[in-house]
């Protein structure tokens, strides 16, 4: 069991090659493959499999390599974990790049960062809070709060700003990914699933102890709802926009 110094060496060790590619250690004869090889296929493993199945024996199957022979390039799975995140991070564009102004670029990000997590499931089990420390955290990090740093918006605000609507693009990214995990272990969709319930509408569900479900569902609420996601982005923006325009004035 790896021991509070053993993490630590192993993030001191992340943080060196995350920061000083150059300085990465070659060890004995020349290798076959390249770090980015070695990255670039656990990405594409995780995005399969995800992180629990994503061993190193398992990339280096795939490499078609030994799996000790992998050590030569990263030293454990946990720091290949953080060169993965960084990698799959570095790719994605930048929110200040992106056109429009402020809430055109936010609304922008929050969708590509939507598709990124369906993309990429597995980055969901990394933790918001204690991210990799590597130039993508930081590179997308800084971005985002220059979309905000000129609103208006104070020093201590701009943070929580970009920070709430991550959340909530996370938050829904999970959901997405749990609707398509019910779909794919039952075999049924959301509709057939809906539709099988006529024992519990029929002999169950009480109109008059729910009448707010009652009546949204006579008048077609739940038929016509909108695109649950862009409802809440766009509700997100608004309150932001209100903040903004308080600020300005």
């Amino acid at each position: 069991m790896a021991t509070p110094d053993d993490r630590r060496a192993a993030s001191d060790e992340a943080l060196r090659m995350l920061w000083q590619p150059s300085a990465r250690p070659a060890r004995g004869p020349k290798p076959k493959l390249t770090l980015e090889q070695v990255v670039d296929t656990a990405i594409e493993l995780a995005d399969d499999v995800g992180l629990d199945a994503m061993s190193m024996r398992a990339v280096a199957r795939v490499l078609g390599v030994g799996a000790m022979s992998l050590y030569r390039y990263v030293p454990s799975k946990e720091t290949l974990v953080e060169l993965m995140f960084d990698a799959v991070l570095r790719r994605q564009p930048r929110a200040h790049e992106l056109p429009g102004h402020w809430r055109e670029q936010l609304e922008a990000v929050a969708r590509l960062d939507l598709a990124f997590y369906l993309r990429h499931p597995w980055v969901l089990e990394i933790s918001g809070s204690r991210p990799p420390l590597g130039p993508g955290t930081f590179d997308v990090y800084e971005s985002v709060l220059r979309v905000v740093a000129d609103t208006g918006l104070t020093k201590a605000e701009l943070s929580p700003a970009v920070s709430s609507l991550a959340a909530y693009v996370r938050g829904a990214a999970h959901g997405e990914l749990m609707k398509a995990r019910a779909v794919r272990e039952s075999g049924i969709s959301d509709e057939e699933w809906w539709g099988a319930r006529d024992e519990f509408w029929q002999h169950h569900f009480d109109p008059e102890r729910y009448p707010t479900i009652t009546a949204i569902y006579t008048a077609g609420g739940y038929e016509n709802a909108p695109d649950e996601f862009e409802f809440g982005l766009q509700r997100l923006l608004d309150g932001l926009g209100v903040l903004i325009d308080r600020r300005r004035g």
